[in-house]
């Protein structure tokens, strides 16, 4: 990691880290997870994502393999609990949006990073692999302090590129080991009422932030929180409005308005963004483009019910009109 101003390169392997769990409305079970939603989503456009999660075993885990192998996403990295079973979020819809009922103790709180290390390809294992990976995580897998031990473990001894996509959810980890956590980031993606609760942790005004910027804008408040994260990017979504690009500075680098859609569900948008900026990563997409390329894929998924479309033919005009490889089950050293 660097400290200029130039973009993240681009290129490398992208590492998928937390949770795997059934999302239930009701009596209707899909599987979910922002980590897993986020590796369906790159493996299913063509890329080839390691997921580490852990699952129990039960029929969750059932459906959740299952899914995997049909977006063609590698789950040898994968573990098995014989003890705790796989995660569940029971989801609630209000005219605010949705209330999330989460599991404790759950299958994915116990990922082992030995087991972890000892699973990743030798490919993409060497000390010091050029380009790094890029390590995508967020917090809910986070939340035990023996989830973060292993963590903190898995960050020291893998060289790698972060991607944080905070995921917040109330309850479920405290703030003061979120901000032990969010140390040395290369790209922290938030959403606007992600970015207000960040700011407030460290003390900072939020109000201004909390609108969508223009490019070119300086804001000393985001300064202050990414020079204290050692973030190098910073993306912060503003729901209907539109994405927005910081650099390390606190200057805004571009925005991207928002794509009229017909919502559906919001469930997956801020995965969908996610998965969208880690291909254009992998890809060497310049960040207009990933942007406008997030947004419109978002959009495409907030017409849709559920995290992750139903049918695979939904991922193929934008196969098509980015030029992205064929899916493909088999690993890949790059993507």
């Amino acid at each position: 990691m660097n400290g200029t101003d130039k973009p993240t390169r681009s290129g490398g392997p992208v590492i998928i880290f937390g949770e795997a769990l059934i999302d239930a409305f009701g009596e209707q079970q899909i599987p979910g997870g922002a980590p897993y939603n986020v590796a369906c989503h790159l493996a299913a456009l063509g890329l080839r994502p390691w997921l580490i999660t852990r699952l129990g075993e039960d029929a969750g885990a059932t459906r959740l393999r299952n899914q995997a192998a049909r977006f063609g996403l590698e789950t040898r990295g994968v573990q098995c609990d014989p003890y705790y079973p796989t995660g569940r979020v029971d989801i609630h819809e209000n005219s605010g949006g949705h209330d999330f009922e989460i599991s404790p103790q759950q299958a994915y709180d116990f990922i082992d990073t030995h087991e972890a290390l000892q699973q990743l390809p030798a490919y993409w294992h060497p000390v010091k692999p050029d380009p790094a990976p890029w390590l995508y995580f967020g917090t809910l897998a986070l939340r035990s302090a023996y989830a973060r031990e292993q963590f903190v473990q898995l960050r020291q001894t893998l060289r790698h590129r972060a991607f944080v996509d905070l995921n917040w959810r109330s309850g479920q980890i405290d703030p003061a080991h979120v901000l032990q956590l969010l140390k040395h980031i290369d790209i922290l993606k938030l959403n606007v009422d992600e970015l207000a609760l960040l700011l407030n942790w460290f003390n900072l005004p939020s109000r201004r932030a909390a609108k969508l910027p223009a490019t070119s804008q300086q804001c000393k408040e985001i300064d202050t929180l990414l020079q204290n994260t050692g973030t190098r990017r910073l993306i912060v979504t503003h729901g209907s409005e539109g994405t927005a690009i910081w650099n390390q500075h606190g200057t805004c680098l571009a925005v991207e308005a928002g794509i009229p859609t017909t919502i559906i569900d919001t469930v997956g948008a801020g995965d969908a963004v996610a998965a969208i900026w880690l291909a254009g990563l992998g890809l060497g997409w310049s960040e207009t483009d990933t942007l406008q390329r997030g947004n419109r894929f978002a959009a495409a998924i907030c017409a849709l019910h559920g995290a992750t479309p139903e049918h695979l033919a939904f991922y193929h005009c934008w196969q098509q009109r980015w030029e992205l490889p064929q899916p493909t089950t088999t690993p890949s050293p790059v993507m």
